[in-house]
């Protein structure tokens, strides 16, 4: 009899546990997106330049005209382009202490959906890089270092 309920228990443990399972493991891959493209956005950045980089990401998955994960708009293309240019390049982790820390700080915005320093902002393009495209339809919400993000 004791066999049989431990048998039983068992069963209902996996039962119960295999969502969240699943919800972990897609959690998971959708904090590697993220951590992948923080290293490669903005590890020149600091904190900030990181966490503003995520929740571009992030305020892109609350809108119908992206994908509704991370990892579905870092590597959506448009008109053959890559959202993000580290996409079509495919560059490899060279740092992964760089990128351990990027990983920590993405998963706590992942996770916790803390306060957003970028105001919503959707977009962003790094200060070398001529953003004359947003300028007459986007407002600049937020600088970092050497990025700027714009909303709608």
């Amino acid at each position: 009899m004791k066999k049989l309920f431990t048998a039983l228990a068992t069963s209902i443990i996996l039962i119960l546990s295999t969502p969240a399972i699943a919800e972990t493991s897609a959690h998971s891959q959708q904090i590697e997106c993220l951590a992948r493209n923080a290293y490669f956005e903005a590890r020149g950045e600091g904190r900030a330049g990181i966490e503003a980089v995520t929740h571009v990401v992030i305020n892109r998955t609350k809108q119908p005209k992206w994908p509704s994960t991370p990892c579905g708009v870092i590597y959506q293309r448009s008109r053959g382009s890559c959202q993000f240019s580290w996409v079509c390049t495919r560059n490899s982790i060279r740092d992964q202490r760089l990128y351990s820390y990027c990983r920590d700080l993405v998963t706590r915005i992942y996770m916790e959906r803390p306060y957003d320093p970028t105001r919503g902002a959707t977009f962003f393009h790094g200060v070398s890089v001529p953003g004359y495209w947003f300028r007459n339809n986007l407002r600049v919400t937020y600088r970092s270092g050497g990025h700027i993000f714009y909303r709608d």
